[in-house]
């Protein structure tokens, strides 16, 4: 080849390279900034982004973008998310990078694109957080906003450093889901969380929102409300709205507000603690100064204490304020559970050394629920059953154990439209083989007070016909099992009366017989202590 043609091919290459080189060298040179400030966790870090824009206005007129990367320690990208840029503000949006290893360093990158060309912003090197792995060394709780980065490392174990006030702010439940539930540790260290506000956005809703295998201990929670007028299914305690397979130990809450003001036909598992214990211990848990306005719900399972407990095991545990329940219901479905300390009960493992001291108010709105020209919309309440004790509502099949446990305080039921009803000063309804040993209830004041309601008509098909109300009613249990087993059960004073109207057919009431005694032998010295105390 002669001279000239390698000379002209030469540079043909050479020209040619420089234009790929040009094209995906791809250095953007103009004036941008950006910076990145970094929040790292156990598993996890989150991204707060500012932009400093350019004099032709790049990033306020869309023209450039950002994106930020998330290297490992041999420079291997691990991943890329893209930034959203508030053109008015030139803040960009919250990122997670989340699925990270603990105690791994990290290179985040926060780069502007444009035109096929790239310009790295700032770089910063990040160690996720090595502790958090056992009980010895765990992750330190110093802030509210601590507390609701727990979410970020559900599993690890925590410390709470400090008092915290939430300052009657809305607190989000920070494991609000099933999907993510807590299942770590934490323990308390004797401090206290106050002035909390829940979020009723979620249907698990308490401070941990959903344990699952979690642990709490050694906590005071003060000052705590939840304020709803319209809900959907709700999970509700102070704690948590549903704890599995949880253990709650050496908690003292008070001042806890709860208020329901709108219908719902909606399932509720509402409890003061706990909404839904299954299979966990509670032992040790103190709530006192309690309001509960339970407004027109239908299908409730509402208890001082826990709301529905499944298979827990609860011991020395107690509460004392006030229950008000309204009932409204609108078909053939569902029941009422309420009860001073839980409101259905299902648990072998048992409840001991436990009292509640409520003043229950259950009353049957159901006549208030009228269409837009005034006509009733209940129908079918005949088969709605109300559930009313002064320490348990009532129990499945499932035998249940109760042992050492006292409901204190005045009852007050009015029955307007449910057709079956079991109300009783320490049960309303004990079914299976259960077995309850040495239970009593203590009427304060008026003590029990029952008022069952016209018999209302019930329109069919062909006529119009009035249906008897059936009530099994006693200043002990209202219904009792012939398979349950009873030691030592009775009342501490005579304090019980109960007002049919004139058209209620008094051979569907039945009223249980009642031991009145006012031997505490065998109860705990805590519980003889506030009896001692009641005239």
């Amino acid at each position: 080849m002669k001279p000239a043609m390698k000379l002209f091919s030469f540079c043909l290459l050479l020209s040619f390279f420089l234009m790929v080189c040009s094209c995906s060298g791809k250095t953007l040179n103009v004036n941008l900034e950006g910076s990145m400030k970094i929040t790292v966790y156990k598993t996890s870090m989150d991204v707060e982004t500012t932009f400093v824009d350019s004099e032709d206005a790049l990033w306020k007129n869309g023209k450039a973008k950002a994106y930020i990367t998330l290297s490992d320690a041999n420079n291997v990208e691990k991943d890329r998310k893209n930034v959203t840029i508030n053109t008015a503000t030139l803040i960009g949006n919250s990122i997670t990078f989340s699925q990270l290893e603990a105690n791994t360093t990290y290179t985040l990158k926060l780069i502007a694109s444009m035109d096929g060309k790239q310009k790295t912003l700032q770089t910063q090197t990040k160690t996720t957080v090595a502790n958090g792995e056992t009980a010895d060394d765990p992750i330190e709780i110093h802030t509210i906003e601590d507390l609701e980065a727990m979410n970020k490392a559900s599993s690890a174990y925590y410390k709470l450093m400090a008092d915290l006030d939430g300052n009657n702010e809305q607190l989000s439940s920070i494991f609000g889901s099933a999907s993510n539930p807590f299942k770590g540790h934490l323990d308390g260290n004797g401090k206290t969380i106050r002035n909390v506000l829940l979020d009723d956005g979620y249907t698990y809703a308490g401070i941990f929102g959903y344990m699952d295998g979690a642990t709490v201990t050694n906590l005071t929670i003060e000052n705590v409300t939840y304020s709803v007028d319209s809900r959907g299914e709700t999970y509700l305690g102070v704690l948590s709205g549903c704890a599995k397979k949880s253990t709650i130990e050496n908690i003292t809450i008070t001042g806890v507000r709860f208020t329901f003001s709108g219908y719902s036909n909606r399932s509720a598992k509402i409890g003061s603690a706990v909404g839904y214990a299954s299979d966990s211990v509670l032992k040790n848990v103190r709530v006192s100064d309690l309001v509960m306005q339970i407004g027109k719900s239908q299908n409730s399972y509402i208890g001082g204490f826990v709301g529905h407990n499944e298979s827990s095991e609860i011991s020395d545990c107690s509460v004392e304020g006030s229950m008000k329940a309204d009932i409204l219901y609108t078909n053939n479905t569902g029941s009422g559970y309420y009860g001073g300390f839980v409101g259905w009960n299902d648990s072998t493992k048992g409840i001991q050394n436990s009292y509640a001291q409520v003043d229950m108010d259950v009353s049957d709105q159901s006549e208030d629920n009228l269409d837009k020209d005034g006509n009733p919309l209940y129908t079918g309440y005949e088969k709605y059953i109300l559930n009313v004790g002064g320490f348990v509502g009532a129990n499945s099949n499932i035998d249940m154990k109760l042992i050492g446990c006292a409901a204190i305080g005045k009852i007050n039921v009015t029955v307007g439209y449910a057709y079956t009803v079991y109300i009783g000063g320490f049960a309303g309804n004990i079914k299976g083989h259960s077995y309850l040993k040495n239970c009593v209830y203590v009427p304060s004041e008026t003590g029990l007070q029952i008022q069952l309601m016209e018999q209302k008509p019930v329109s069919d098909e062909k006529e119009e016909t009035v249906l008897p109300q059936k009530a099994s009613i006693s200043l002990g249990i209202g219904n009792i099992s012939d398979k349950a087993v009873l030691d030592h059960v009775f009342a501490y004073f005579d304090r019980f009366g109960y007002q049919p109207q004139s058209n209620a057919d008094l051979n569907q009431i039945t009223v249980q017989s009642t031991v009145i005694d006012q031997d505490l032998t065998n109860f705990s010295e805590m519980i003889q202590t506030v009896i001692k105390t009641i005239e």
